[in-house]
């Protein structure tokens, strides 16, 4: 027989947690999306706030009168074989059961809290619909996370529904959404006044995930649900740091931030992988090597950090070391481009042609149709002035990718320097890939340009200016290449 969804559920017994009744919540969706592997075990649930009455008393110690829990009996009925305890300001105690216990409490009272504790009971899922102060939210997290299950969930229903009085008796940092967010962002929580910052920092290794979903999940929406992921010995926060700078680089502002979090998460590699980045930046190479190295030891197979280590030796001008160590690095396919190119690259950066070609060389030696290898050794005969050896291994490198552009308009600019005519029939049969490619058009342009087939020239222009990036462009081309003609 078809079971009945949590949704179907909740507007039945008319909890606002559904889609139903007013204001629509729907949170129901979500929960399904989320428990519904845990439909037939043998759960405990705990819900913070049980009820609402016709009148607001979120968070004040006023006794409700309401004798029925809503949410009690939709989690009941979804989960058949679970356990629900429930934690209200007012007297649930009439409607305790086999499978109902009620603790009466305040969650402003740090000590209410013990209650729940002493039960001894751990949870797969804890609801906080409570009074929805900060204040609250932030010391039932500090309290009640320890007791959620490995694999649990934690949520935070009505983030933006915080009542004013509570919100001014009480002030905090942030709001739990703005708390939650700046996570995120940081991979530590930098902020958590009047809870000390240890009481949340001690569960980094313990958040898996943070689902923050907006006001009737309408995008660009305030934040309305907070959803976290328990999973001891997650490396979240290390990934949220990781990508806390994303093609991008921390500016000096940062630095104290970053330090910060070294003292509070010292295991976590990527404070000290962008404090090093930062110190590179700013020519400080003995600290950049230093932190690059801590960052190492804390995550030793993380290939972005060895490139950043063999970046900080070259900038210190140990080139056969950052060769060496490059080397050491090189052991299969993945780390060949991800150390080994980008290191090649970051020597042709800073000029260092021969060293940049020795690395290219062994690379070349593991992999030898790794194309992108092939594309800088070329760069670095360019360079040299070696104009016939870098258009060889460019013209290899088309060979073996000719979808990649940046290779036909090396090939173009060395064949333009070395009057290869024959470099228009080559490009030209690459034109399938690129029809659609202002950059490829241009390159032609600057091709038939240079050979004085102007007519072509300005064919090629024309198909460019279909690029609005590319218009300023192709007028001052068309304007060089009358200049062109008319001197002929």
């Amino acid at each position: 027989m078809k079971k009945d969804s949590l949704t179907n559920i909740a507007d039945e017994i008319k909890t606002d947690k559904g889609a139903l009744r007013w204001p629509h919540h729907g949170y129901t969706f979500t929960y399904e999306m989320l428990f519904q592997h845990l439909r037939d075990k043998p759960i405990s649930v705990l819900e913070l706030g049980l009820a609402k009455t016709s009148q607001d008393y979120r968070g004040r110690s006023e006794l409700r009168t309401k004798a029925v829990s809503p949410s009690v009996e939709m989690w009941q009925r979804y989960f058949p074989k679970s356990h629900v305890t429930g934690f209200d300001l007012s007297d649930f105690s009439s409607q305790e059961s086999e499978r109902f216990s009620f603790i009466k409490g305040d969650l402003g009272k740090a000590s209410d809290y013990d209650v729940i504790i002493s039960l001894n009971r751990k949870f797969e899922i804890i609801v906080d619909d409570g009074s929805h102060a900060s204040f609250h939210q932030m010391l039932a997290f500090s309290k009640l996370f320890p007791l959620l299950n490995d694999g649990g969930f934690y949520i935070i229903e009505d983030l933006i529904s915080q009542p004013k009085t509570i919100e001014e008796a009480k002030p905090t940092s942030h709001t739990m959404a703005l708390l939650f967010r700046e996570f995120l962002r940081l991979g530590y929580f930098p902020e958590t006044s009047p809870i000390i910052q240890e009481e949340f920092n001690q569960f980094l290794g313990q958040i898996n995930n943070v689902l923050l979903i907006p006001y009737h999940n309408l995008n660009g929406g305030n934040d309305q649900l907070c959803i976290l992921h328990k999973k001891e010995g997650t490396r979240f926060h290390h990934y949220r740091t990781k990508i806390r700078f994303f093609r991008s680089l921390p500016a000096l502002n940062e630095m104290q931030s970053l330090e910060l979090q070294t003292s509070i998460d010292a295991e976590n590699p990527y404070s000290y992988y962008w404090l090093s980045l930062l110190m590179l930046e700013n020519k400080d190479l003995e600290k950049a090597w230093e932190y690059a190295c801590v960052a190492a030891q804390n995550s030793p197979y993380d290939l972005e950090i060895a490139a950043l280590q063999g970046k900080v030796l070259i900038a210190q001008g140990r080139n056969n070391n950052a060769v060496d160590f490059a080397i050491s690095k090189m052991t299969n396919e993945v780390s060949l481009e991800v150390v080994g190119l980008q290191l090649a690259q970051d020597f042709i950066t800073a000029q260092s042609f021969d060293s940049a070609i020795l690395l290219l060389e062994k690379i070349l030696k593991f992999k030898s149709d790794l194309s992108h290898g092939i594309f800088l050794l070329g760069k670095c005969y360019e360079s040299k002035k070696s104009f016939e050896k870098s258009l060889s291994l460019y013209m290899k490198a088309i060979e073996i990718l000719p979808s990649k552009l940046i290779y036909l308009k090396a090939y173009s600019r060395v064949s333009r320097f070395l009057n290869n005519k024959d470099a228009i029939l080559f490009a030209e049969q690459f034109k399938d890939y690129y029809d659609n490619k202002s950059g490829y058009h241009v390159m032609m342009a600057m091709l038939y340009f240079h050979f004085k087939e102007f007519d072509f020239a300005l064919q090629e222009a024309e198909f460019a200016k279909n690029d609005p990036v590319q218009i300023e462009w192709v007028e001052k081309f068309r304007n060089k290449v009358i200049k062109a003609k008319s001197l002929l």
